[in-house]
């Protein structure tokens, strides 16, 4: 129901547009067709001083970024490779066989080392 409502009252609406259009003269019209165009114009003929600007700001506050972020990852400490390999050894599969046999290994060295002595 309101949807025919909203129907009718836009055509009405158009209709009653369209007669007042009409009944301007052409002076009218003319005129106002010259001040159209003419805000058109102006507005493609609008020079944005703050483009420039905003671009180069823009560039400042990256190339700020990037020098901070570099300098700060250089100073940071680097974690040390013992970490990451025992992380890698951890992971494989074929180690963990040497780290189920550890008890073995440790009495094989332990047996090694009183015959030495």
């Amino acid at each position: 129901m309101s949807q025919t409502n909203n129907d009718a009252l836009l055509k009405k609406t158009k209709q009653l547009l369209d007669q007042s259009s009409q009944a301007v003269n052409t002076d009218i019209r003319q005129q106002l067709a010259q001040a159209r165009m003419h805000a058109v114009d102006k507005q493609r003929r609008r020079t944005y001083y703050w483009r420039p600007a905003l671009g180069v700001a823009a560039t400042i506050g990256v190339v700020m970024l990037s020098f901070n972020l570099w300098f700060q990852s250089e100073s940071k400490v680097q974690p040390d490779a013992s970490g990451w390999e025992d992380m890698e050894l951890l992971s494989s599969h074929e180690d963990m066989e040497l780290l189920q046999d550890l008890d073995f290994y440790l009495w094989l060295e332990h047996e090694q080392a009183k015959e030495t002595s």
